[in-house]
């Protein structure tokens, strides 16, 4: 019984801590992308 309750346990913290990892990984770099094609497209400065 106490392997299902650590199974349970650690699919919560893979959950907890792995869906804010991934976002950032995606995020980050599409905000990086998008502020850089407003400088190039638009002249928008890249701190707005």
């Amino acid at each position: 019984m106490s392997s299902i309750g650590d199974f349970l346990v650690m699919a919560a913290l893979v959950l907890v801590g792995g869906t804010p990892t991934l976002y950032l990984l995606f995020s980050i770099p599409v905000v990086i992308g998008y502020k850089i094609y407003r400088k190039i497209h638009f002249g928008i400065s890249i701190m707005n």
